[in-house]
């Protein structure tokens, strides 16, 4: 019986620390930047796949040529690319991912850019929270918890 009692008191604590990183994650929302996972290669070496990437609004005109922005593909997903070229007129982006050998072939309008990008990324930490979000994963740390 105390082994068991054992276990459980070190997966309590394995799900307190998951708890912990998952607020320490969080903490940038409060001041307007939203996370990302990176799904692709596109942005390697800067934004390696399964990081965790933060953007926040920005004005059109605050968006500049060489900057990260994340926007919206048309299909419910989010792409993060440099901008390439800025059109003022049609009030559109030419962007293209850095590890992509061409730029992307639409141009991305400004009402769907999601934000601008912040120059870091937390690498697997993608890989974690989307670990974390499994429904049988959290129902386990409940339980562990309860």
């Amino acid at each position: 019986m105390k082994f068991i009692a054992g276990i459980f008191k070190v997966l309590s604590v394995i799900v307190y620390a998951v708890i912990i990183v998952c607020l320490l994650l969080a903490v940038p929302i409060p001041f307007g930047f939203r996370p990302v996972v990176v799904l692709s290669g596109s942005m390697e070496p800067d934004y390696p796949v399964g990081s965790i990437l933060y953007y926040k609004s920005a004005e059109f005109e605050e968006i500049k040529e060489g900057e990260v922005i994340t926007f919206d593909m048309g299909d419910d997903s989010l792409a993060t690319h440099r901008v390439i070229g800025k059109d003022e007129t049609a009030q559109s982006f030419e962007t293209k991912g850095d590890n992509n050998p061409s730029p992307d072939q639409n141009p991305v309008t400004y009402d769907r850019i999601a934000g601008k990008a912040t120059e870091f990324a937390i690498p697997y930490a993608g890989f974690f929270t989307s670990y974390v979000q499994n429904i049988p994963v959290f129902a386990a740390m409940f339980a562990v918890l309860i």
